[in-house]
């Protein structure tokens, strides 16, 4: 389980984010949406430990991150950024890497069947040795969560994991996280634009404005007057059987 409490993070004088407080369980995917600005790469970053907040703590297993040291963070949390550089490598080899908090560089026969069970998980086999810089966006973006899950953590964050990508791959891409987060029943947190596609796959929601958290929980609280206070757009609102749509007003 993941906690996040009374979060505070300012830059530069200005304050980014604003006593953010979550609880995410595992086998669940929580989304954050908001505007560009709204603070929700920088919500990562911080329970990545990759930032430092003013105030607050974040708990994964009851355990402050702030203890942790880095290779016990690699353990833990599996993190996708928006822009996830790799060098010249194969696609094994960028999976590979996902296992380093572990082997430190001797690889062992349990680590190597774990890498194939994560390579046929993402449907990587045929494209294995292929190098990452030489497959398609959809492929890479599988080749990226790959490397996050391959260390089995306990946590895993996503950075607008769907940006650039067609709608077939986009769904392609959040039916395997769906599949992940229950099957190994993994805390995904994962930050989208499309809230279309976030009310079909997740399963609770962090709305961001100027920092603050203006509404969090399960899809109910995606309401016309959210989606207008958030993204300053009217909206309305119907429903496919149980899945709510949101379509833009003119």
């Amino acid at each position: 389980m993941l906690e996040v409490n009374n979060i505070t993070f300012s830059y530069n004088n200005k304050e980014i984010l604003n006593k953010i407080d979550f609880i995410s369980k595992s086998g669940e995917i929580t989304t954050i949406l908001g505007e560009n600005g709204s603070g929700k790469t920088t919500l990562l970053k911080i329970i990545d430990k990759l930032l430092k907040p003013q105030n607050g703590c974040v708990l994964i297993e009851n355990q402050n991150i702030k203890n942790l040291k880095s290779l016990e963070m690699a353990k833990k949390i599996g993190y996708c950024p928006q822009n996830s550089y790799s060098p010249q490598t194969t696609v094994f080899e960028t999976i590979l890497t996902g296992r380093m908090p572990f082997t430190r560089w001797f690889i062992s026969k349990n680590d190597l069947e774990l890498i194939n069970d994560t390579i046929k998980l993402m449907g990587l086999s045929d494209i294995l040795f292929n190098n990452i810089n030489h497959i398609s966006g959809g492929e890479l973006q599988k080749v990226i969560i790959a490397r996050a899950i391959v260390s089995k953590p306990k946590i895993l964050l996503l950075d607008e994991p769907i940006n650039h990508l067609d709608i077939k791959n986009q769904h392609e891409i959040m039916q395997l996280l769906y599949k992940i987060t229950k099957d190994l029943q993994i805390t995904s947190i994962i930050v989208l634009h499309d809230i279309n596609i976030a009310l079909r796959y997740a399963d609770n929601f962090i709305v961001l404005k100027d920092g603050a958290i203006i509404a969090s929980g399960a899809k109910e609280i995606i309401t016309e007057n959210i989606i207008e206070k958030a993204f300053n757009l009217k909206v309305k609102i119907i429903y496919d059987g149980e899945l709510p749509l949101v379509l833009p007003l003119s």
